[in-house]
């Protein structure tokens, strides 16, 4: 309820508004009236009526030099008065504009407009008032001055502000001035102000059919979205008006982005781009599925890669954001219009170990093994017992495309007999016969070690998971990799393509046996590379669109979805390996593989 019913003398302006504003007869010359019994609003006494007293003895005659008043209203539902002041007209319900006000502007006609929005009316003097009490409560002086108040009908407020009552105390600005006889009477179109539009926008990945939306939340990762290297996905972006909202009064352009190089494009397509959503009615909703492909490993990334979505601009209500932090010049909305949506990209086929501690990146100890730790950029493994073992995750390792597997790794205590051995769809699980043996440098320094598995029984095929058997005491890898055979010394390792279709198992939980008591300590890491600076999200740009429309935006028609399909190329890549490569053993287990030279810790 309004203002008007929450003060008592709210409602006593209602009875003098009624005395005093709705019954004025026509003015014959008459000597004047006796003083009916005393009322008072907000503490200031009324002037009574009776027959033949004039307006002017009622209400106050003085007009703002600024045009500057408050609105009260009077009339309303079940109310049929008479108002004879400028002839004989009716309150006919509060249904057409009229207004009080004899004594400013006698029966003229008078626009009275809101000035916030710019809304107005036309509205007719057909009476008397408002009672100089009315006016002088209004001043919150006690009585002593006067606020210039207009009286008009709830249509009049209904068009400028939305509501059917205003009452004195509410302090609700509008401006007057009188118009020309021949102004027709009444409001815009003749009908109230449609409401604004009331808009929201969501993005979000959806799921990868059987796959666990959240299949690693190791660390920071928990809660993100998660991706493999080279997998395609859809993200969708919806913008919501809602139910009893007004419609917008043209297209609602909307903004994407993508974070690269983790998320990107085919060549051609823009990294971010402007989508035309076509006009909202209420309770309308519009959806935009844009395709992507997970481009580039991610973990260890200052912050993850984002999917972004934004209202660029609505007509008269939101206008607007040419990018995702470009200011809002005009924003009826109340809130930017934009979301986000984070995703972690991982790898089949290569582990770099950058992320926080317990981003272990799917390896879990197996048996006589600790638990497994991050530390300095390398995964940390205590053996604590005898034939040691951690299992990888899964895996879609391309045989025909890796002939060895990369491992950037340091052990103490002098060189260590290790163990590379492999599962593959056609042969699950682990046995000696699909297995390559290879020594871990021991003189604590990293070294990359390839070991070659090309010519193992068994390697062929799609290669489902990995085991290292790293021998006793403490040993750490920097990076896990496999790369195809023959990678030219000067260039990085490329990670092999993936096999598709790729189903998206998971783990087996895996026992953790207890750490012994009085472990040492953890070797000193190797300093920890500076993060690489992220490129942010690109200016953005139209995307071709599929219908014509104003600004080359891409119009969607009314209540479909659209597919707007950005395919990415996935250039695959690890780490530079810098010293030359030695060729590796010509059988799988004897003798074991070769050693490159030693790779210098990074500053």
């Amino acid at each position: 309820m309004r203002a008007r019913v929450h003060f008592l003398t709210d409602a006593i302006v209602a009875v003098a508004a009624f005395l005093f504003a709705t019954s004025c007869a026509p003015e014959p010359p008459a000597p004047a009236a006796s003083v009916a019994a005393p009322l008072t609003v907000g503490g200031c006494q009324c002037p009574a009526w009776s027959s033949g007293v004039a307006c002017e003895a009622l209400s106050y005659s003085d007009v703002p030099a600024d045009g500057t008043y408050h609105v009260t209203t009077f009339g309303g539902p079940g109310d049929g008065q008479d108002m004879w002041v400028c002839g004989h007209k009716t309150t006919d319900n509060g249904s057409w504009a009229y207004m009080a006000g004899h004594a400013r502007f006698g029966c003229a006609k008078v626009r009275v407009e809101d000035p916030a929005s710019g809304r107005s009316c036309v509205a007719e003097v057909a009476d008397c008032g408002p009672n100089r009490c009315v006016e002088e409560a209004a001043s919150f002086s006690s009585c002593a001055s006067h606020v210039p108040i207009l009286d008009v009908s709830p249509f009049v407020t209904q068009h400028l502000f939305g509501i059917s009552s205003s009452g004195w105390s509410e302090k609700r600005v509008v401006r007057a001035e009188v118009v020309a006889p021949a102004t027709p009477i009444g409001c815009p179109g003749g009908d109230p102000p449609d409401p604004d539009p009331d808009l929201s926008i969501a993005i979000r990945f959806v799921e990868v059919p059987g796959q666990i939306p959240d299949f690693r939340p190791e660390g920071p990762s928990a809660g993100v979205f998660d991706l493999y290297e080279g997998q395609a996905a859809r993200v969708e972006i919806a913008v919501r008006n809602a139910a009893g909202a007004g419609a917008t009064a043209g297209a609602v352009l909307v903004g994407y982005g993508l974070s690269s190089p983790w998320i990107a494009p085919v060549p051609g397509t823009p990294l971010a781009g402007t989508i035309d959503l076509g006009p909202l009615g209420p309770g309308e909703e519009r959806t935009v599925v844009v395709e992507v492909r997970a481009a580039s490993y991610s973990i260890g990334v200052p912050s993850p890669p984002v999917a972004r979505a934004w209202v660029r601009s609505v007509p008269g209500y939101y206008e607007e954001q040419a990018s995702w932090d470009d200011p809002v010049e005009h924003n009826d909305a109340g809130s930017l219009l934009r979301a986000e949506v984070p995703v972690d990209v991982w790898s089949r086929t290569r582990w770099e170990f950058e992320g926080s501690e317990d981003q272990t990146e799917g390896w879990a100890p197996g048996a006589s093994v600790a638990p497994l730790r991050v530390f300095g950029g390398a995964l940390v493994i205590q053996a604590t017992g005898p034939d040691p073992a951690v299992l990888g995750p899964a895996t879609r390792i391309d045989a025909a495309a890796a002939g060895a597997v990369l491992l950037r790794s340091r052990a103490l205590g002098g060189d260590a007999g290790a163990r590379l051995l492999f599962e593959t769809e056609l042969e699950p699980g682990f046995a000696p016969e699909r297995s390559v043996a290879f020594t871990l440098p021991g003189d604590g320094t990293f070294h990359d070690v390839e070991v070659p598995v090309a010519a193992v029984p068994g390697w062929t095929g799609t290669v489902t998971r990995l085991r290292i058997d790293p021998g006793t005491g403490w040993s750490a890898f920097d990076r896990i990799a496999a790369i195809p055979a023959g990678t030219p010394p000067d260039q990085p390792p490329e990670s092999v393509p993936v096999p598709e279709p790729v189903p998206d198992s998971m783990l087996d939980p895996v026992p953790v046996p207890e750490p012994e008591p009085d472990s040492p300590p953890v070797p000193e890491p190797r300093p920890e590379p500076a993060a690489d600076p992220s490129p942010g999200l690109t200016a953005d740009d139209s995307i071709t669109p599929p219908r014509s429309s104003p600004g080359g935006c891409a119009a969607l028609p009314s209540g479909e979805s659209v597919l707007v399909s950005i395919l990415v190329i996935g250039a695959l890549a690890a780490r530079s390996v810098r010293r030359p490569r030695l060729a590796p053993a010509d059988v799988h287990d004897a003798p074991p593989n070769r050693i490159i030279e030693p790779w210098e810790d990074l500053p």
